[in-house]
């Protein structure tokens, strides 16, 4: 199998994992009753769901359906050549090779938020010139967003990503200089955090969408300044940004999120 369609096949595996069902079934034994139920992580607390007649088999299927997909995806990765990382001395704080892949450890199994779709396809859609703009409140799933996204790329995407956390010592013209320094190692797709605590961010916003993403580089910037980007929109990013809103949260996606059905449900 050449490189592309063992790419292909890792893309298409990946997908299929994701639409099976986490965890592992229980059995207990209540008043010399069997009882099985699911139980799975998820945001780093423990859910647990009883199974009702007829659901057993089918869930214990599908769960060693994923472990299985799961196997033969390692397989294929290990076959992959392995990418060396370019080493490249920055000017501001980027992440990228195994430091990057570890960041999706920690919010591996949890619930992805409804516009997180909207996030992939701006990363693998075809179009140019544009960046992407995740924004909102404090603690809305906007870095956990970039954090999922990384953790869902295949391993030739990942060899091809990084991710800068801004600071408010950053400037414009460093990020510009750590930018051309990742283009021209061959990085595509770049994650930047916190982009607005950067005070020149505003007026030089422009340099993200007209110099990189003009050349093919998909860029995400996140941050809390909602006024800060909607500022920016209106001119240096004017007609050049794909906004993705966190704050709002209907209650549908907050009970999916938090697993409030399937509590009531026991």
């Amino acid at each position: 199998m050449d490189e592309k369609k063992r790419l292909d096949a890792i893309q298409a595996l990946e997908r299929q994992i994701n639409g099976l069902p986490i965890g592992y079934i229980s059995k207990k034994n209540i008043n010399g009753k069997a009882r099985y139920y699911h139980q799975w992580t998820e945001a780093g607390k423990k859910r647990s769901r009883y199974l009702r007649d007829g659901e057993l088999e089918p869930l214990q299927k599908q769960i060693e359906e994923r472990r299985s997909l799961q196997a033969e995806l390692k397989k294929l990765q290990a076959e992959m050549p392995k990418q060396s990382q370019p080493k490249l001395d920055f000017e501001t704080s980027v992440i990228t090779g195994r430091g990057l892949a570890a960041m999706f450890q920690g919010v591996e199994s949890w619930q992805r938020r409804d516009c997180f779709a909207q996030l992939e396809d701006y990363l693998y859609g075809s179009g140019r010139d544009r960046v992407c703009l995740v924004f909102g409140l404090r603690r809305t799933g906007k870095t956990t967003m970039l954090r999922q996204a990384i953790g869902r790329m295949t391993s030739e995407a990942l060899s091809r990503a990084a991710y800068l956390k801004a600071r408010r010592t950053d400037n414009m013209a460093m990020m510009n200089r750590d930018l051309k320094k990742l283009f021209d190692a061959g990085f595509q797709y770049v994650f930047i955090d916190e982009v607005t605590l950067m005070r020149d961010f505003i007026d030089s916003a422009a340099i993200f969408s007209d110099v990189f993403a003009a050349m093919g580089m998909k860029i995400v910037l996140s941050g809390t300044d909602s006024l800060g980007f909607w500022l920016a929109m209106d001119q240096e990013l004017y007609d050049r940004a794909k906004p993705i809103h966190t704050t709002f949260i209907p209650y549908r996606e907050y009970s999916r999120l938090l697993g409030i059905n399937s509590i009531a449900g026991r």
